[in-house]
Order: C-alpha cells, then structure tokens, then sequence
C-alpha cells in the first residue's frame, strides 16, 4: 500500500461526503473528519510524501494519545483512515468498518459482577430504550476495563483525579455535546457505586448530574404562560390547526413527541372517548382519556386543515406537499420552539422544549393530590421512580405550575 500523500487528501471532501450518502450519524463523521484531517497535518509537518502502513502506523503512535486508549477506542481512531485508504483505492470500503460491532466485555471479574447488578436494578428497571441502554454498557464497560488496564483491581481504590484523568484523556475526540452525554452516564455509575458504599471519594463529582432532568424542572411555565403559548397560536389558519394539536397534545397529556408524530386513527376511539398507542420509547402501552381540549383540537384540525385527499393513516402530515407522515422527529421541535419563542413569554435562562410540557402536567397532578402511581400511568412511567424526577423539587414552589384537566 503506497499512496501519493497530495493526491490522498485531494480525496477527503469526496469521502466526507460519500460518508453523508451512506447515512452515517453526524458523530460518526465527526470522527472520521476528526482523524483525517489530524493524519493530514502530521503528513504536511513531517514532509511525508507517501503514506504507506509505516507511516499510518507512526501517526497513531504519536499522535491522539492513541497507546493511552482503550482497545476499544484505539479501533475507533484506526477505522477512519482504513476506511478512508479502502475508499481512496476503490470507491467504498468494507462493510466492517462501518458495521462492526465491539462486544463490550467487562475484564476484572469483580468489576463485572458489580455491574451487572447496576444493569439489572437500575438500567433494565429504568424508561430508558434498547438503543440508550446499550450507550450506557457500552460507556462503563469501556471505562471499568480503562480502570483495569491502569492497574486498579479495587473499586475502593478510585478517586477523582483517576476519574477525571480517564475523561481527559478518552473523551476528548467526541463533540462537546457527546462528552457531556457519557460524562452524566459515568456520574451516574458512580452516584450509585456511592450510594452502595462502593466508592468512597468526595461526591462533589459524584452528585453532579446530567443538566437533562434538572434543567426540566428548573424550565417548567407557569398557568398563565401555558396559556399564553395556546393562545397565541392563530387557530384561524390552517398550519394554526396543525400547530395547536401538537401543542394541546403536549400539554394536556405530555407525550412524547415520537408518539405525537407516529399518531394514527386507530389509535383514537371516539365512541369510548379513548387515546390508546405503543409508546415508542418503553413499548409499553398508554391509555388516556380523550378530554374536550384535546378532542376538539383533534376535530379542527381534521376537518379543517388536514388534506383530505390521501389515504394516510397518520393524523398528523406535513403542511407542505406532498401531505405525508412525518419522518423526523426534528421538524416538530422547531415547529414547538418557534410557537414559544412567539408567544411572548419571558424564558430568561429556561428551556423551551417539548418536555417542559411533561413536567408541567405532572406537577399539576400531584398538586392536585393525584397518587404517584396514577401520574406514572398518565406519562406511561413503568416506574415511579422515574415520575418522581419529573416532581423531585419543592411542591410549594411548583404549585404555581398547573393545567386544569381532570383525570379520573
């Protein structure tokens, strides 16, 4: 394998962009681009003409902090460049550098046990989906077997100089939003390591938590400003109806957005007054009440905005033709942060995503005395443990947050 190193990353733009062709996620690309284009500036500042598997081999050796690794970020940093030398020399690549999967193997064997109750008590009992529960396996594993390969047997034996020297030293390739994802996914290992008496360091690291639920409950609107959001849709217009029924939807029964796009008419039952769907998150089912707010927003906006002319089962279609389902999840929220922006109301430092809405409505149930398994079955919780997130703060601040609807 000889190429010419000028003629090499002449290619990079058009591998960038056969990457996009092929789908591949946004943080994928990152990498690969993070790689390439490292590789390229140590050729241009050792002068290096042609590359070939020595000089491959150098660069990862002196570059990226590649031999302080983990085995499985070293594959990680490595794939790109293969990738990317298959592409140059034959227009794709193997499928295994796309499609290959890590089997995430836990080295010490204490380390193991240990997680595997956290994965049984917490993850599998938690809301979270197939695809984040595998995020977070995959983050521990990798950081128990880093732990292990820096000679640490012991879990007592951590402290936060070790923690904080692994996320420098594995985290730094991942965009700034990724690090704080596995970052919140390390703490809460640790918060529960804490609680257990496994570890014993300071919990200034370990209590931090992922800004996610907190920064909810910090952005919830008040009654006031709920109704200013409604009221300031023009329900006059078509794309109004369109806009009214997400937002009555958010805030009359906290679905998920996911579920409010993959809504059918089989899922309404207008004779029994019943919302019933298979959440897509948890898979579990959710039965709701059809109240009067929802149902006439639901009738507006079918009578009077949706196209008649298709035979689509989804409720809500895209404004713009072709009339179809909608297909991602993004354009609804910049459909809900517009509205809000637009309605007057002061955010200051608050959010104003779609689950703002959530937290809202839970918090009027349990003001309203609502027992917590009741709320749980409203927002299709599996658990009241995580329903109680979406509450966890002084009710007597949060009672200032309610929407009148009644639940039976």
């Amino acid at each position: 394998m000889k190429m010419n190193t000028k003629q090499l990353f002449l290619r990079k733009g058009d591998y960038f962009s056969y990457l996009e062709e092929l789908g591949m996620c946004k943080n994928t690309i990152w990498v690969n681009k993070y790689v390439i284009n490292n590789f390229e500036k140590y050729c241009m500042t050792n002068d290096i003409s042609t590359i070939n598997k020595d000089v491959v081999k150098q660069f990862y050796l002196n570059s990226l902090d590649y031999v302080n690794k983990t085995k499985n970020y070293q594959y990680v940093l490595k794939r790109p460049i293969l990738a990317f030398l298959d592409y140059c020399n034959t227009g794709s690549f193997l499928k295994e550098y796309s499609n290959k999967k890590v089997e995430h193997i836990i080295i010490n064997n204490d380390f193991k046990k240990i997680f595997n109750e956290y994965k049984n008590n917490i993850l599998l009992q938690s809301e979270l989906s197939n695809k984040s529960v595998n995020r977070k396996v995959r983050v521990i594993t990798n950081l128990l077997n880093n732990i292990s390969n820096m000679g640490i047997n012991k879990l007592e034996s951590l402290n936060e100089q070790i923690i904080t020297t692994y996320i420098n030293r594995n985290l730094n390739i991942y965009s700034k939003s990724t690090i704080n994802c596995y970052k919140s996914i390390i703490v809460e290992f640790l918060s529960y390591l804490h609680d257990n008496n496994l570890i014993s360091f300071s919990k200034k690291l370990v209590t931090y938590k992922s800004s996610n639920s907190r920064d909810i409950v910090a952005s919830s609107f008040t009654t006031d400003e709920v109704k200013m959001i409604l009221d300031s849709i023009d329900t006059s217009t078509k794309h109004g109806k369109h806009h009214y029924l997400i937002i009555v939807l958010l805030a009359y029964y906290g679905l998920r957005v996911g579920d409010i796009m993959k809504l059918q008419f089989k899922n309404i039952n207008f004779n029994t007054n019943k919302i019933s769907l298979i959440q897509s998150k948890t898979k579990v089912e959710l039965v709701l009440p059809l109240v009067d707010e929802v149902k006439f927003a639901l009738l507006d906006y079918i009578k009077n905005s949706r196209p008649s002319n298709t035979n689509n089962d989804y409720i809500l279609l895209t404004i713009h033709a072709p009339h179809k389902e909608y297909t991602n999840i993004d354009a609804f929220y910049t459909i809900i942060s517009r509205i809000i922006l637009n309605s007057g109301i002061s955010l200051d430092d608050r959010k104003n995503g779609s689950r703002v809405f959530r937290h809202s409505l839970a918090t009027n149930m349990i003001n309203k005395n609502v027992e917590l398994y009741k709320i749980s079955n409203v927002l299709g919780h599996k658990s009241t443990r995580t329903t109680s997130k979406y509450i966890s703060r002084d009710t007597n601040l949060l009672k200032e947050i309610t929407l009148e609807v009644n639940y039976e």
